[in-house]
């Protein structure tokens, strides 16, 4: 007789590492090629794993995630633009409170995106 179910977990796997690490062999056997929603099983801290993988849904993740970044890095671009405008002189801003200025919007920025 089985045990009944503990717990369900719906979550991405790749937001934790430990879950993640019990996964890497099925994404290597089953998932990296896969075309059509396919699911694996394997064992994690001694409970039964079902993993659902969705190669569909895997790249709009995966392409949301870049223009996320690709936009950040652009924001950043501009900051330290900011801030090396200040070392030749060109701002009259004291150089912590711009520091500070570029630094704040950047840590908000990643904070807000979970990256």
């Amino acid at each position: 007789m089985r045990n009944a179910t503990e717990f369900i977990l719906a979550v991405p796997g790749r937001r934790y590492s430990e879950v993640a690490d019990a996964v890497a062999p099925l994404h290597a056997a089953l998932f990296a090629q896969a075309k059509d929603e396919t699911q694996g099983e394997t064992l994690w801290n001694d409970f039964r794993l079902i993993v659902d993988h969705n190669p569909n849904t895997a790249a709009a993740q995966t392409a949301a995630r870049a223009e996320t970044i690709a936009t950040l890095e652009q924001q950043a671009t501009q900051w330290v633009g900011k801030l090396d405008e200040q070392d030749t002189g060109k701002r009259a801003i004291e150089a912590a409170s711009c520091q500070m200025a570029a630094y704040a919007p950047s840590s908000t920025a990643l904070s807000a995106r979970h990256i």
